[in-house]
């Protein structure tokens, strides 16, 4: 008898976790916002959240999930009197499944929310055991390599159970604030290479200043400067890691100074730009 090998082509590998935590909230909160150069899921567990990615505004309540993918600026904001519990992924992947996931977000089945409680399940076992409690990315006891392969099986698993498609799909908010906020971060990431001010972004959107800045104090929860500068860093990391010099890049982005740029990119990432790979 002759054999055939069958060679598989993964289409979702995680490599690697940042986080796992679960958190509650009984009180007002807002989550000032970051981006990373990794994919992270938000999973609502009780209550209602405004969640913020890039130029997209969602409200998301329970048994709904957001990914965001790598260099994503995302933002969100506790709504309503009731706590707010919810479960937070962070990981790297490898593989071309994860395409269907950007901008993604999902109101789960039964099924599938059963299937996902069975994962924080496990994490929240695994905490108890090892006295844990929000990073997988701290975990240094002898178990720590078998509850990591056994989580991204079961992430993995979960992912590629067709769940794109078998989801509903949630839109974003169209309001006539949301749809303001579209249009200047749609124009922030076209013009990134440019040297605009808030005023310009103001005068595009056809608003006034104070109310575009009110727009992204409630949406952004950063100033409309300060979150123009969040996406030339974000594009300055990814000009870094394709090969490009400091000075190259500062003049691609527009910064005034080579020292500029250095020291900005320092302030908001907590690293020099000669030390990117």
């Amino acid at each position: 008898m002759s054999y055939k090998l069958y060679k598989i082509d993964k289409q979702i590998n995680i490599t690697g976790f940042y986080t796992a935590f679960e958190s509650y909230y009984s009180s007002d909160y807002t989550f000032e916002g970051e981006a990373h150069d990794f994919w992270e899921i938000m999973y609502i567990k009780k209550g209602r959240t405004r969640v913020s990615a890039d130029e997209r505004i969602y409200e998301l309540g329970e048994g709904e999930m957001i990914f965001h993918k790598p260099m994503e600026f995302h933002k969100f904001v506790k709504l309503g009197d009731e706590d707010l519990n919810f479960f937070i992924f962070s990981f790297s992947v490898k593989g071309s499944g994860m395409k269907q996931f950007e901008n993604a977000v999902l109101e789960l089945s039964h099924e599938q929310k059963y299937a996902f409680s069975d994962i924080i399940y496990f994490v929240r076992e695994h905490e108890k055991a090892t006295y844990k409690v929000r990073t997988v990315s701290h975990l240094e006891d002898e178990n720590s390599a078998d509850f990591l392969a056994i989580l991204k099986n079961m992430l993995e698993l979960f992912f590629m159970r067709d769940l794109k498609n078998t989801a509903k799909e949630i839109k974003s908010l169209s309001t006539s604030e949301a749809l303001i906020f579209k249009k200047a971060v749609k124009m922030m990431h076209s013009e990134v290479s440019q040297n605009l001010s808030a005023e310009d972004f103001a005068r595009s959107c056809n608003v006034s200043l104070s109310y575009l800045k009110k727009i992204f104090a409630k949406h952004a929860g950063i100033g409309i400067h300060e979150y123009f500068l969040n996406l030339k860093i974000s594009e300055a990391t990814k000009l870094l890691k394709d090969g490009h010099t400091v000075t190259e890049t500062a003049e691609m982005l527009a910064f005034s100074s080579q020292n500029y740029f250095s020291t900005t990119y320092k302030r908001m990432t907590g690293t020099s730009p000669n030390k990117v790979k």
